[in-house]
């Protein structure tokens, strides 16, 4: 007799998809950008019922969330790069993140590839690192991504 585990995996805002895909066997890949709220996705992410879950930044901040709705209950969880807040006094200044929002909204795919820029900060690998990382196919498509941007 065979079991399946399921592996429910959700990347970080921009990112594909698929891109930590390849840390376990048969994943279950959620894109939250097909929800128009935390509250729609979580709502989905119950229906799933996984027994591990990995969260990378933004994926990760919705795991939580759907953990402390009672929504998802894990019985392993993995997160990456999940900052208690991502905007205030703990990271980003309001006016960096306005300019960063404003940049996103207006050139999309060059703010995404200096994000990239960011996250591999110091890097020894820098350009592969940001080579490697990718995006999500829809990237630039604003109006998919600014709501989990201001959220």
């Amino acid at each position: 007799m065979t079991f399946s585990v399921k592996t429910l995996i959700l990347s970080g805002w921009t990112q594909p998809v698929d891109a930590l895909a390849h840390l376990v066997d048969n994943p279950v890949l959620f894109d939250y950008s097909d929800y128009s709220s935390p509250d729609e996705a979580i709502a989905a992410i119950a229906k799933i019922r996984p027994a591990h879950v990995v969260g990378w930044s933004m994926g990760g901040q919705l795991v939580l969330r759907a953990i402390a709705a009672g929504a998802l209950v894990p019985k392993h969880l993995t997160l990456i790069g999940v900052p208690h807040r991502f905007v205030g006094t703990d990271g980003m200044g309001e006016e960096t993140f306005r300019l960063f929002r404003e940049s996103y909204a207006t050139d999309p795919v060059r703010t995404k590839t200096r994000f990239h820029g960011l996250v591999a900060k110091g890097d020894s690998r820098m350009r592969e690192v940001i080579e490697m990382l990718g995006h999500h196919p829809n990237v630039e498509d604003v109006e998919r991504w600014l709501p989990w941007l201001d959220n």
